[in-house]
């Protein structure tokens, strides 16, 4: 079957790859590489005269991890379009060297690559005609490229996997584009969290990531899928229209804010709203929120008062990945009669007027007393001997006088 560098379960390698760029392209998710016969035996390690396309090989990549990689058996030079033969000649060669191939060496799990050696597209009525062949043969079936890894055993020399050891040096140096398209993902990886889950735009925007990586793209033709990634990507994140700023009050412990969020496109995106404050607590944390599509939203925020007073509110719209979409948008809130602070100043009223009244009883106590004593100072022999009424060894006392 026609494969392309777009394809997902593999990358054809045709032209000169270092080990560095076999990890970035396992980086953006391909698994195998595909490589031409002829360029097969220009890589180190490679066996020209015991090559076994039918099972799997590897490199080592520059984490040292490894990467699974398959040949293209020469003998799909059939799947060229030639007028030498007919395409059911072809067909039935085709199975036949397979055929030879799989009975002649030892058993094992083995895959064939469907390709031309020039990595061009097969003549379809050559496909067709294999088509029927395979179909009359239980041991043979068609599968995607994506499942070879899984379903293919393994190349042994001497005991040990087949390495291959990739070129020193690329024919097209590909960092600075990786690098771009790496930015790119986790932009991208960053928007679809917004998106739902049926939406086709993520799929689309890393299939066209992983053909910018292609050698057969100049770098501006990259640059320029990279970019047209990037209007889509401004597009949806410029749908969603913040709140605007308002005061608001609380006139007990706790209320909701009631924020107006709009989304002009015509997809239901999901967000996160976070909302900060000193003097606020808000009970339920940061609020997710689908917002729906052509219409204001009206996004409600639970919050508690903990002081009175006016103070600023801090709110963010957040990606569900985490990422700043607006803000933050200060609000202004007023709190006013709190129910705790009403009883606090109730019972120090009460505390004032307890005192008042402990005071005032202690007052009218000591004047008694004092009373008391004058009364009976009064009624003593003394005061009344001496016809006064005042205090003993006062000034106004009369003393004794001489016959």
């Amino acid at each position: 079957f026609p494969l392309t560098p777009r394809t997902r379960g593999g990358w054809l390698v045709d032209r000169g790859i270092t080990a560095g760029g076999a990890t970035a392209i396992r980086n953006v998710g391909v698994p195998l590489l595909i490589v031409p016969y002829d360029r097969y035996v220009t890589l180190g390690n490679s066996l020209p005269a015991f090559t076994d396309p039918s099972l799997m090989l590897n490199t080592t990549l520059t984490d040292d991890s490894t990467m699974r990689l398959m040949v293209v058996d020469p003998i799909t030079e059939l799947l060229e379009p030639s007028d030498a033969a007919s395409p059911i000649e072809r067909a039935v060669r085709l199975m036949a060297d397979t055929s030879a191939l799989r009975y002649q060496l030892d058993p094992d799990v083995r895959s064939m690559i469907l390709a031309t050696q020039t990595l061009g597209v097969p003549d379809a009525d050559v496909l067709r005609e294999l088509a029927v062949l395979v179909a009359q043969h239980p041991d043979y079936s068609f599968a995607d490229v994506g499942q070879i890894p899984e379903v293919t055993n393994s190349y042994f020399n001497d005991g040990n996997e087949l390495a291959l050891r990739l070129d020193a040096r690329p024919d097209v140096s590909l960092g600075a584009r990786f690098r771009r398209i790496q930015e790119t993902r986790l932009q991208a990886a960053d928007v679809a969290s917004m998106l739902p889950a049926d939406d086709a735009r993520p799929d689309t925007w890393n299939d066209s990531m992983r053909t910018a990586l292609s050698t057969g793209l100049t770098a501006n033709d990259a640059f320029g899928m990279l970019e047209a990634i990037d209007a889509d990507l401004a597009l949806i994140k410029g749908q969603i229209e913040p709140p605007d700023a308002f005061p608001f009050t609380i006139g007990g412990t706790s209320t909701q804010i009631p924020l107006r969020i709009g989304n002009n496109g015509p997809t239901p995106l999901q967000i996160v709203v976070h909302a900060e404050a000193d003097k606020l607590g808000f009970p339920e944390g940061d609020i997710e929120w689908t917002l729906a599509p052509n219409q204001i939203n009206i996004v409600d925020i639970p919050v508690v008062a903990r002081s009175n007073g006016v103070f600023p509110v801090e709110v963010e719209l957040l990606t569900p990945a985490g990422n700043t979409l607006a803000g933050p948008i200060v609000l202004t809130a007023r709190v006013s009669t709190l129910t705790g602070l009403g009883r606090v100043v109730t019972v120090g009223a009460l505390l004032v007027l307890a005192t008042w009244w402990f005071s005032y009883f202690r007052r009218r106590r000591s004047g008694r007393r004092t009373d008391d004593v004058q009364a009976a100072l009064d009624r003593h022999p003394a005061s009344a001997a001496s016809g006064t009424h005042g205090a003993p060894g006062s000034p106004d006392t009369a003393g004794p006088t001489a016959g």
